[in-house]
């Protein structure tokens, strides 16, 4: 029998003529095939005709994931931290205090995930013009240290800070 002469039969074919009209990627199956042949293993795509599709990412996208992750993540630890702001912010308000929290980290030379959600963090405990608001951070953030030590030293002054106004207001 050969292959032109009549229509294939079995479970495969079956299967494969009744998804054609919903996937046109199907791809007809070679010459060398007879109907008696088991079918070809290959990954399923679609859920209804059983075939899975392989997602590929460029460098661009995954990239912009890796960052929506981190600015979901830092939103959910604001939350946390910074229950009130957050909820006086609203969401649309925190994503875009992030956002500018974190261009602003970027002019400071600060671009690593860990020190850019610390610097995060204290945009949202000193306000967000705490650079120049407070004498103590514009020496620290002029520094040409990397982005750790800079952010360790900041968060180390504000902690400082913090404390001596806690005792001032205490001995009033």
């Amino acid at each position: 029998m050969a292959w032109a002469a009549s229509a294939p039969t079995g479970p495969y074919w079956a299967e494969r003529a009744r998804c054609k009209d919903r996937d046109p990627v199907v791809a007809p199956a070679p010459a060398e095939f007879t109907a008696t042949d088991p079918p070809p293993r290959r990954r399923r795509r679609h859920p209804a005709c059983k075939i899975y599709a392989v997602l590929t990412l460029s460098a661009a996208q995954m990239t912009r994931l890796e960052h929506a992750a981190f600015r979901a993540r830092v939103a959910e630890q604001l939350q946390y931290r910074f229950t009130e702001n957050c909820r006086v912010l609203g969401p649309r308000g925190v994503h875009q205090a992030i956002e500018a929290a974190i261009e602003k980290a970027a002019g400071y030379g600060i671009t690593e995930a860990g020190p850019t959600a610390d610097f995060i963090d204290l945009v949202f405990a000193l306000g967000p013009e705490f650079d120049h608001a407070y004498d103590w951070a514009a020496p620290i953030l002029a520094e040409s240290t990397t982005s750790r030590p800079k952010v360790d030293r900041l968060h180390a002054a504000a902690v400082q800070y913090l404390d001596q106004a806690t005792h001032a207001t205490e001995e009033a």
